[in-house]
């Protein structure tokens, strides 16, 4: 274990002493939970490292092209860039998000207030994006005074939107948020594909892409999904997936008030 061999697991002697097997018992234990804290940092930082780099590559291009001559600093090449920026920046604020609920240290700043008007705002102003991908947003928003962090809330939204613009098929996304006795309902729904009974836990996890390529072509980095499970623990709630009425998967995040 000194020399970072954390494989290593302590054997129990021939002599049957209680105290000492305990102690090989806990041993093993910390070994094993060692062994896969130091798995899921290597995941993590070749996941990081892997979504970092396809941006920072086209930037640096970008501008090395810019400083040769070979490309000019039209409105064009400007708005890629800013694209590409804009998807570092989301990256940096999902992964921040994440880290802080896997420590624990994820604050919330609670306050009553309604809800209803910021996301019928962020509603009309994704509906051009979903246009341009052939698909209809159609939502109803009853939502009553809530306690709730409020920003932290919209960043979840808007991680549940995003998911469904880049992974449903074209046709309807129907969105409904209400409060049901003491708790806010927010529900995603679409068409489909869909996603299997099995994987419906999985889609939670960092970096988790049920179709790789596709999400790659649309910027996602796969944190979408576990940045709305870290908001619904942090405010004491959950999320889950089940079966669209509409045929396709339908989120539902439900957050304590």
């Amino acid at each position: 274990m000194a020399q970072g061999n954390l494989t290593t697991r302590a054997k129990a002697g021939t002599f049957c002493l209680n105290e000492l097997d305990l102690l090989v018992q806990d041993f093993n234990l910390m070994a094993e939970r060692m062994e896969i804290m130091t798995n899921d940092m290597k995941l993590w930082n070749a996941a990081i490292a892997h979504e970092l780099r396809t941006p920072v590559t086209v930037l640096k291009g970008g501008l090395q092209g810019i400083a040769d001559g070979v490309l000019s600093a039209d409105p064009d090449v400007i708005a890629a860039f800013m694209k590409n920026i804009d998807g570092l920046s989301r990256l940096i604020d999902d992964l921040r998000t994440v880290s802080l609920a896997d420590s624990n240290q994820l604050t919330l700043y609670r306050e009553w207030g309604d809800v209803s008007q910021e996301i019928n705002t962020i509603l009309q102003s994704l509906e051009p994006n979903f246009a341009k991908r052939g698909k209809k947003l159609v939502y109803k928003i009853l939502v009553n005074n809530c306690y709730a962090d409020h920003v932290r809330l919209r960043q979840a939204i808007l991680a549940l939107l995003h998911n469904a613009l880049d992974y449903a098929n074209e046709g309807v996304i129907s969105i409904h948020c209400w409060m049901g006795g003491d708790k806010l309902y927010i529900t995603v729904e679409d068409e489909g594909p869909g996603i299997e009974a099995e994987l419906r836990h999985t889609i939670f996890e960092s970096f988790y892409r049920i179709d790789p390529l596709k999400q790659t072509a649309h910027g996602s980095s796969g944190l979408g999904l576990s940045v709305v499970r870290a908001i619904a623990q942090a405010h004491g709630g959950t999320v889950k997936c089940e079966d669209s009425t509409l045929g396709g998967a339908r989120f539902v995040l439900i957050i304590p008030t």
